[in-house]
């Protein structure tokens, strides 16, 4: 008969797997639970090219070809020029507003090959801002 302890002399070690099992469910759940920003977002669509040279030059019933009325040139370092005309970043919107208030009805924005993808980026949305509907992104 022996005398003393009566349980195994060994610790019973602690598991795991239960403790792993939990902290999947509770990752899942926050994962699951938590909200995600939703970005805002450019429409650009694409127009399509015309094969031939002549079809590519709009003309108007006088027989004059048609210019847009407003250039705007994205240079490096996030310069833009309006017209030839350097202007700041942020006032974009309200000089092509004063545009469309003397008459300008079309507007056209080219990128130098200097110009960052975020510079474009910026420009748009400044561009957005203003009265213009529509602005034509050529290359």
């Amino acid at each position: 008969m022996r005398i003393g302890r009566t349980g195994s002399a060994r610790r019973r070690m602690l598991a795991l797997t239960p403790l792993i099992d939990v902290m999947f469910l509770l990752l899942i759940f926050f994962v699951l639970s938590s909200t995600f920003v939703k970005y805002s977002s450019l429409e650009v669509s694409r127009s399509q090219p015309s094969s031939n040279a002549a079809d590519s030059d709009a003309i108007d019933p006088r027989g004059q070809r048609l210019l847009p009325d407003v250039i705007i040139r994205l240079k490096a370092n996030g310069r833009i020029d309006i017209n030839g005309i350097p202007v700041q970043r942020g006032s974009l919107a309200a000089v092509l507003d004063k545009h469309h208030e003397n008459g300008a009805r079309s507007v056209v924005m080219t990128p130098s090959a200097s110009a960052t993808v975020q510079d474009l980026v910026s420009a748009l949305e400044q561009a957005r801002l203003s009265a213009f509907q529509t602005i034509e992104l050529v290359k």
